[in-house]
């Protein structure tokens, strides 16, 4: 083949070769996929791959650990127990869905008694109470309690606050069992679900020495609902502070027009 011949072919080739680039960058700038908080990328100013910047998802950097103030065990009734902690949550705008728990008891000796494990939902920037009741020990006496926390679940960013609930006309009775009577008062503009509810008894060196919990299952927008706390066995003195929280989680739909 003539140098010129030569020299022209590979021209030709050189031309359908770039222009074949061309039509691939092309395709590939106007039909690639839009980055996303799921493709496994880091991208779109990201912290981490999928976390952080514009993703809901959180990285483990920006969390700080949950908070355990303090753990109380108290006897109810034979062999059963009941436990309750407070915990808070220093993130202001980061909870998750389930944080898996566990509560150990230990007797006069640190020898572990027993185990429950259970899971709750905590919302950003709030002190809550985490409750189990009758806890069996059998025949031991349990002289403290331990709680761990799982602290890595799920964290997910949620920016707005929870709905705020009251409680209003907290009584308490003695005779011939405990029982606390209130009222739950909703004052938003929805109905509110699955409202949890516990009262935690404190005496006058501010010490919590008593504890119950209630569930009330729905309470529409602008409404009450009476909450019953009860116990089997009277405490001998009467509480000097009576704290009771209501919780509705915000990862739930809980809320409906």
């Amino acid at each position: 083949m003539e140098p010129w011949a030569r020299r022209r072919q590979t021209i030709i080739l050189g031309v359908a070769a770039f222009a074949a680039l061309g039509v691939a960058t092309l395709v590939y700038f106007n039909y690639r996929p839009a980055p996303s908080c799921s493709d496994g990328a880091q991208n779109q100013g990201e912290l981490a791959t999928d976390c952080g910047g514009p993703c809901a998802g959180v990285c483990a950097s920006e969390v700080r650990p949950l908070i355990v103030e303090w753990v109380r065990v108290f006897h109810v009734v034979g062999g059963l127990y009941d436990v309750v902690a407070r915990v808070t949550n220093p993130n202001e705008t980061i909870g998750t869905l389930l944080l898996t728990y566990t509560f150990e008891l230990f007797d006069s000796e640190n020898l572990s008694i027993t185990r429950r494990t259970q899971s709750t939902f905590v919302n950003p920037n709030e002190s809550f109470y985490i409750f189990e009741s009758f806890i069996p020990a059998g025949a031991r006496i349990p002289a403290r309690a331990v709680v761990t926390l799982n602290q890595s679940p799920q964290w997910t960013r949620f920016e707005s606050s929870p709905p705020k609930l009251s409680i209003i006309g907290k009584r308490y009775r003695g005779e011939p069992t405990p029982l606390v009577t209130a009222e739950l008062v909703n004052g938003t503009l929805v109905t509110q679900n699955n409202v949890r509810a516990i009262v935690v008894l404190y005496d006058e060196e501010g010490l919590a020495y008593g504890a119950s919990a209630t569930l009330v299952k729905s309470i529409s927008k602008d409404g009450r609902e009476p909450l019953s706390f009860t116990w089997p066995v009277s405490f001998g003195t009467e509480p000097v502070r009576m704290d009771i929280q209501s919780r509705v989680s915000v990862w739930d739909d809980v809320a409906t027009p």
